[in-house]
Order: C-alpha cells, then structure tokens, then sequence
C-alpha cells in the first residue's frame, strides 16, 4: 500500500484538479512554508488572454525572482508576469505566438544564461522559440515545423551535449517529435516516434534510474500512458503503453512514498481519480494504485488502495 501524508495529497489533488479544468483561473499562493495545505492557500487572480491553456515558472528579467509565462490558446499569444519575490505579479506583458498555443517550457535555449520560452501552437503545427534578453524582452526566432497538434512540450538534454532539447507530444498526429538544440535557440528534429492517440501531457525524467533521460506521455483517448526509455544519446526505444484511469490529462513525477525512487502521478479526468505508479528498485515500475479526488476528506495521512493495473518492469 502506497502511504501519503496529506500535504502530498493536497499537492496532488490541486495538480489533478488544474488539469482536469476544475479550477480554471490560475491561482498562486503567497505562503512557501506549506503551499500545499488547503487551510493556507490565499488566491491571487491575474488577467491573462484568452482560454489560457498552460503555466511554466522561470526568472525572465534577471531580478532572481520567479515570473510566470501563460500560454493563451484563445488569444494566440503568451503573457508573462513579473514577480516580486513576494507573492505579487505585475500586469501582464503578452508576446505574440503562434496559433492556438496550448503549451510552455521554460529553458535556456541559446546558451546565453538568460531564461527562454517554448511554445506549442496547436494549429500552426509548429513550436515558438522565444529568446529572453534576461531584461523581461523577448525576440521570437523561426517556428519549429513538429507534427500535426502539438499540445505539450518537455525540454531536456536528451544527446549529452550540454545543450536543452525538446520533446513536443503532437495530439492530432498521435506522435513525439525529438528536437535537437544547437546552442543558439535552433532546433533540429531528429525523430519522430508513435505514440497513443491523442497525447495531452509529457514529461522528460530519469524514470528508469539509468542516469538518462526518459519520456512519459499521457494518452487522454485510449486512457492510458506511453512509456519511451532513452539511451542519452538522443535515440528513444519505442513507446510501451499501460494502462491508467480513464481519460488521463496530465501527469508529475517525483518520490511520492519517500524511498529514494521517481514515482509517477497521473490525473485521471475521466474517473476524478489520481492513479499513482511507484518506481522499484529494480527499475521497474510497480502496479499503479488510484486515489478518488473528491470524495474523502483530508486526513493527517491516507492510504490508497490498489486498483489492479497491471505492473511493468524494463528490459
């Protein structure tokens, strides 16, 4: 049985409840020293475009506070907030992308110390590179021609060469593009691999505790998660799905149960459920285990019973 104190669980509820729509206007909170516990939590409402889709963190005028970016799919632009390190955002200054942006990541694409943005726009069927002056500007670059719908980006160094990549889960075409980074906010992709259908969340992370990046993808339509092992040289093993709750939306990684090893959560819209997949020893993954969202109250700590999903381990 999986055991989590409820900070973690409220943590992973306001994740799953973002996710699935529950709470559709952004909130941020001003107390850090238990951001999680419903009874601290103080809303903050910030205006941003149209239908924002999708919220990254990232220090874009150089102040060593964190700002925040919203991708508007509604409005076909992002807006970033600078904050002051205290909770506060200012007004929202809004830089054009391209169409219909669904999601942002924050990295430094052009090796030049400052944070720069990503963006997924779902009917360009491409990605904005943003290149951060390190004084809260931007200069857009040339789209990144990717695969029909792409709707959420991952950014990590998937070829060793010191430089950030991208993974760009592409809804419409049911694939993954792997983009190479060149160091100067130029991208080159070099693969691009079958997934489930309809993608709707990735991640990039050491899943399988071999020092290497590996990639996680939620399948909302066929309600369940592909798992793709790389090889650190920017090469990717073909995806293996299992299976999650019904219509999964997104999904985080981290060490839920304490023991040292990346655990995996997954916000299950279709059931209001969170199923949670707990790393091995043995660089496996164990049989996910689904907590109800919305129907127990929070308790000093809960434990989750398994729900019978089927357990996978790597080759």
């Amino acid at each position: 049985m999986l055991k989590l104190v409820a900070k973690d669980l409220c943590c992973l509820l306001l994740f799953a409840a973002l996710n699935c729509g529950i709470l559709p206007n952004l909130r941020i909170t001003a107390n850090t020293a238990f951001v999680c516990d419903p009874t601290l939590l103080v809303e903050h409402r910030l205006k941003s475009g149209r239908i924002p889709a999708s919220v990254a963190v990232g220090d874009f005028n150089g102040d060593k506070n964190s700002d925040l970016v919203v991708a508007n799919s509604g409005s076909d632009n992002i807006s970033v907030f600078q904050g002051d390190g205290k909770g506060n955002f200012g007004e929202p200054m809004n830089v054009a992308t391209g169409r219909s942006p669904r999601a942002v990541v924050v990295a430094d694409f052009n090796s030049d110390g400052r944070a720069d943005i990503a963006v997924a726009n779902y009917e360009s069927n491409n990605v904005s590179v943003l290149l951060g002056d390190g004084r809260g500007g931007f200069t857009s670059t040339t789209g990144l021609a990717v695969g029909s719908g792409p709707v959420a980006l991952a950014s990590a160094d998937f070829n060793d060469d010191g430089q950030p990549d991208l993974a760009v889960a592409n809804g419409k075409a049911g694939t993954v593009s792997i983009a190479f980074g060149r160091g100067k906010g130029e991208f080159l992709v070099a693969q691009t691999i079958p997934i489930g259908k309809d993608p709707v969340a990735i991640i990039a992370a050491d899943i399988n505790a071999d020092g290497k990046p590996d990639l996680v993808v939620v399948n909302s339509r066929t309600s369940d998660f592909s798992v793709l092992a790389g090889d650190g040289n920017g090469k990717f093993a073909a995806a293996v799905r299992y299976a999650a709750g019904k219509r999964p939306v997104g999904i985080a990684v981290g060490d839920f149960n304490g023991d040292g090893i990346r655990d995996l959560a997954i916000s299950d819209f279709g059931t209001n459920s969170v199923s949670f997949v707990s790393g091995r020893k043995d660089r496996g993954l164990a049989a996910a285990q689904t907590f109800n969202c919305f129907d127990h109250a929070f308790e000093s700590e809960r434990r989750i019973s398994a729900s019978g999903l089927p357990a996978f381990a790597w080759s």
